[in-house]
């Protein structure tokens, strides 16, 4: 009765055989890539530890998405390395990210800047302190040699930008020019 009175009132059920596959474009090649990680509420150090340990240090774009035809031959040579992330503890939000100058990664916290050491040091870290990534960074391989200052001046709107203030003499310049 329910299948004769679905298709009386005109509502036709289709069973589909296959899934269907979802198909993600990206449009051009980015020169940062962030992702997004949830957590459990309260996850055990050995689980931060699995997934901090298994995290690709490097990606390629072109096997997570699809490409317009114009730049798809350049996105199957575009690898992309881990830069940073933003980790979370206990309320509060930190970052670590990876200094090509000094080949060690940084910790980054509202006091100060230190070092952390290698990238297993900062998996050790990560397990000891329950420290939990929630979004990881990463750059283009023809970004590694940019320092983010004159990357960020390239991403921005100019009209974005602070401008530095200008030195006491010059302020005073200013105010006798508009003087005059």
């Amino acid at each position: 009765a329910g299948a004769a009175g679905a298709a009386a009132a005109g509502r036709v059920r289709i069973e589909c055989k296959r899934k269907s596959r979802i198909k993600r474009w990206c449009l051009a090649l980015p020169e940062v890539f962030a992702m997004n990680m949830t957590w459990p509420s309260t996850p055990s150090k050995q689980l931060i530890e699995k997934v901090i340990s298994r995290l690709p240090k490097t990606i390629q774009l072109n096997k997570l998405f699809a490409f317009p035809r114009h730049v798809e031959n350049k996105a199957q040579s575009h690898t992309m390395t881990l830069s940073g992330m933003i980790m979370y503890y206990g309320r509060h939000y930190f970052a670590t990210f990876r200094s090509h100058k000094l080949k060690r990664w940084l910790l980054l916290n509202d006091k100060k800047v230190t070092v952390l050491g290698t990238w297993k040091e900062v998996v050790s870290r990560c397990r000891l302190g329950k420290w939990q990534p929630t979004m990881l960074f990463y750059e283009s391989e023809s970004v590694k040699h940019v320092s983010s200052v004159s990357l960020a001046y390239t991403m921005l709107p100019h009209k974005l930008l602070l401008k530095p203030k200008p030195s006491a003499a010059a302020a005073a310049a200013d105010e006798k020019k508009k003087i005059r």
